[in-house]
């Protein structure tokens, strides 16, 4: 997935009247503050935000959100933390690209390694490598949410033409 844009790309999607408020994004992750610190900032944004503290609550908390749709449609974005108790998030989105789901994800890692980058890019996942920005957070959550545009429109976000 290239996140790539030029200044031009980049000022037409932020521009005023880019909608992406109301996406419903699930931040899974064990550290509590983190999770706090990220849920907060996304709720200020105005996403719809959800909390999971491990890879096996992630699982249970989407099953509890989804409206009953294919492809799972209860979550628009997944941003959550690789090494937690029991599954890890790569073990997640791997189970979760098994079971058909397609809901893109972002992968907030502390220790960004050769193998965890190369299975999340075959994944088409990025990752935030920690600590980050809470705008490089942003600008990483808008792409994600704005590179599928059959989801953006679904769900009633307004993508620049």
């Amino acid at each position: 997935m290239n996140y790539a844009l030029d200044d031009e790309a980049w000022d037409e999607i932020t521009e005023p009247g880019t909608q992406t408020a109301g996406a419903r994004v699930l931040v899974v992750d064990d550290d509590g503050s983190m999770r706090e610190l990220v849920t907060r900032r996304l709720a200020s944004e105005g996403y719809d935000v959800h909390e999971a503290v491990s890879g096996g609550e992630l699982l249970r908390v989407l099953q509890s959100i989804s409206v009953d749709c294919w492809p799972l449609d209860g979550v628009d974005l997944i941003v959550l933390d690789n090494r937690m108790p029991g599954i890890t998030g790569l073990e997640a989105i791997r189970r979760l690209r098994a079971a058909h789901w397609e809901t893109p994800a972002i992968l907030m890692t502390a220790f960004p390694e050769a193998g965890v980058k190369s299975e999340a890019a075959i994944l088409g996942v990025p990752i935030l490598p920690k600590p980050f920005s809470l705008d490089l957070l942003t600008s990483t959550i808008l792409l994600s949410l704005l590179s599928k545009p059959d989801r953006a429109e679904r769900h009633g976000f307004r993508v620049p033409s």
